[in-house]
């Protein structure tokens, strides 16, 4: 009996910590693709705006969501020809932006409390 539950746990305790690293590394990619559309927002590079809405709207937290969506609606205006990429760093882009990048902030500190507190 004990040599089936051993493994087990073992298994158990593996997936736990598997869980944990991918928690990681989606948190990770979605402070790295904010701060690269705070970069593509800032050259007007509508393109790639697109592309880094397109993964964070995977991604972002329910209270960004909004954000992420003022940012959709500049680049829709710009596709469709009623704007154009030099009107991408708008006032309310880069107010939804920024908060993004706060959020960004708020995660890297907490990720930093969190190791601290491990240790």
């Amino acid at each position: 009996m004990v040599a089936l539950v051993v493994p087990f746990i073992l298994v158990l305790t593996g997936c736990s910590q598997i869980q944990e690293v991918q928690s990681q590394v989606d948190n990770i990619r979605w402070c790295s693709d904010v701060l690269r559309l705070a970069s593509a927002v800032s050259t007007s590079n509508a393109e790639a705006a697109r592309n880094l809405v397109d993964a964070l709207e995977r991604s972002a937290p329910a209270d960004l969501e909004a954000d992420v969506e003022v940012v959709r609606s500049k680049v829709e205006e710009i596709e469709a020809g009623d704007a154009t990429p030099t009107d991408l760093p708008s006032d309310d882009v880069n107010d939804a932006v920024g908060r993004m990048v706060d959020a960004v902030g708020e995660r890297c500190q907490g990720e930093v409390d969190q190791e601290l507190s491990n240790s």
